[in-house]
């Protein structure tokens, strides 16, 4: 299938002469009436101006799109008791892990995703890329990066 381009071209484009010159403003003319060396020039001009613009609109030229990383990431962490009475100068829950507890992840102060601790106090979430308030025993912030593992421990204060 042949297409034609119809462009404006002045009287000196054109392979064959006009029959009368022609004065005043460029007239429109079929690309079969343009010498090899025009026509190439022009399509060559085309395919790059295409090129351009479909590397701009990150598109290859055979229409895939590059691929998108992914828009989520993990957040995990423990449960940790913090706190008590001394025993021998030291607080009787040093970092002792802390099972059982409701850990809740919000974003905007809306709760997306809530876990309960496992026996080693541990948690995790699979999350949209974002900032989150990480609430449990005590609230934390949390930023959750596409395709990583954020690592946020929460305390938990005994009395």
């Amino acid at each position: 299938m042949q297409a034609s381009i119809v462009g404006f071209a002045s009287t000196s484009q054109i392979d064959h002469p006009p029959t009368q010159p022609q004065p005043g403003p460029a007239r429109p003319t079929d690309m079969r009436c343009l010498s090899e060396t025009t026509r190439a020039t022009f399509t060559a001009a085309c395919v790059g101006a295409f090129s351009l613009l479909s590397s701009l609109a990150g598109c290859s030229s055979s229409g895939h799109h590059a691929p998108k990383p992914p828009a989520s990431g993990t957040l995990s962490g423990h449960a940790r008791e913090y706190g008590g009475p001394l025993v021998n100068g030291t607080p009787a829950a040093n970092g002792v892990p802390y099972p059982d507890i409701v850990v809740t992840a919000e974003k905007s102060g809306v709760p997306v995703a809530t876990a309960t601790t496992g026996p080693d106090g541990d948690f995790s979430f699979t999350l949209a890329a974002g900032t989150y308030t990480i609430t449990g025993c005590q609230s934390v912030v949390a930023r959750v990066l596409a395709a990583k593992n954020t690592v946020q421990d929460i305390a938990c204060p005994v009395p």
